[in-house]
């Protein structure tokens, strides 16, 4: 007779008697199962049960893994997804009343759909879900159920939604399927995610005048000339005398680079410093990436036609002054068009052009609230 291993080696199994033969008893086992016929099969107990009993392995099965997988009358299944999505424009608005009523509509609609969420983090700006559904429901069609029933009653019950926004919810979303694996590291990335601080960006378009413009254009050319300069010299002094320079000894020389060349001198000190900031960070990734046996990738001289940007700090080398940006080396204020307020004092902002338009992006820290009506501890 063989012997069938199942992968618990003990259970708590509830047994009904029948004609008094058994009496009615929960008992805890060691599982080994023995194929008598189709369909049965003769369970033998090691603890505290010493009688056989014969059951349905099917059914034994499903019990034994209905932890981990769900069932429905056509399909065994295990459909776990990891959702994200924001309030238009990102606004935080997601708070208070709002963030609890939202709770609600959110549960209501997941026992209607039969779906279950195994954890909920709501932002001020975002939504995090992590739901198992069956396979008649599609991802696209879970969002959408979601996200159109709360829309449509939180517009109605909070009319601030509707003069704040023309709709609550984004277009977009992210949704990602999560294995058995990583189920609890989905679970625990949610609940972490409040009070943690996240670094946040906005960006702007920018209306220069003729000159500004000019003057702009020309910027990133210098960098780019700072930048592969810097590369050269790290190459010739690794070459010539076996020394590996960092950003401390090249940042050292910069006061006489600016001296020797007069276009770079007129540029903020700072900006310059994050174009060596940036050439050392592409030497950490090219050593990081030798330490870890791939594909080195050692950093390339950069085109200036790909040369695009520039690094500042906010208050050193940019500063806003009337609602208009004020650059080092550029001739008076930028004309910026603020579609919507900063939440906070940036403190880095990166210059860019793209497609003959000039944007600028500032970023900032913040840190998450706590949850509305969460006591302190």
């Amino acid at each position: 007779m063989a012997t069938l291993a199942i992968q618990f080696v003990s259970v708590e199994w509830s047994l009904a008697g029948k004609n008094g033969d058994v009496p009615d008893t929960t008992v805890k086992i060691g599982l080994f199962v023995h194929k008598t016929r189709a369909g049965d099969c003769r369970v033998q107990a090691t603890g505290e049960c010493a009688f056989p009993v014969v059951i349905d392995v099917c059914r034994l099965y499903v019990a034994l893994m209905a932890d981990r997988y769900a069932r429905n009358p056509g399909a065994v299944f295990t459909l776990k997804y990891h959702l994200v999505w924001c309030p238009k424009y990102r606004r935080k608005v997601l708070t208070g009343q709002v963030e609890v009523r939202l709770r609600q509509l959110l549960a209501e609609v997941a026992d209607e759909k039969g779906m279950t969420f195994h954890a909920m983090e709501i932002m001020p700006d975002h939504v995090h879900l992590f739901v198992e559904s069956d396979p008649t429901l599609c991802v696209a069609e879970i969002v959408n159920r979601l996200k159109g029933r709360s829309s449509r009653v939180l517009r109605q019950e909070f009319p601030t939604l509707r003069s704040r926004l023309p709709t609550l919810w984004s277009r977009s979303d992210y949704a990602g399927t999560v294995g058995q694996v990583s189920q609890a590291t989905v679970k625990r990335y949610i609940e972490s995610q409040k009070g943690k601080s996240l670094i946040r960006s906005y960006k702007y378009r920018l209306y220069p005048n003729g000159a500004q413009e000019a003057a702009l254009s020309d910027m990133p050319g210098h960098f780019c000339d700072l930048y592969n300069a810097g590369l050269q010299q790290r190459i010739e002094a690794w070459n010539r005398q076996g020394v590996s320079l960092g950003y401390a000894a090249q940042a050292g020389e910069l006061r006489a680079v600016r001296d020797a060349v007069p276009e770079l001198a007129g540029y903020s000190f700072s900006a310059e410093q994050q174009v060596l900031r940036r050439l050392d960070k592409a030497f950490a990734a090219f050593f990081r990436r030798v330490k870890a046996g791939e594909t080195p990738g050692f950093p390339r001289f950069r085109a200036k036609s790909r040369f695009h940007s520039a690094d500042f700090r906010v208050g050193d080398g940019l500063v806003c002054r009337d609602g208009r940006l004020r650059l080092v080396g550029i001739p008076g204020l930028v004309k910026v068009r603020w579609h919507r307020e900063l939440p906070a004092r940036p403190s880095h902002a990166v210059v860019s052009c793209s497609n003959g338009k000039w944007y600028v992006t500032l970023q900032f820290t913040v840190r998450e609230l706590r949850i509305p009506g969460e006591e302190d501890t």
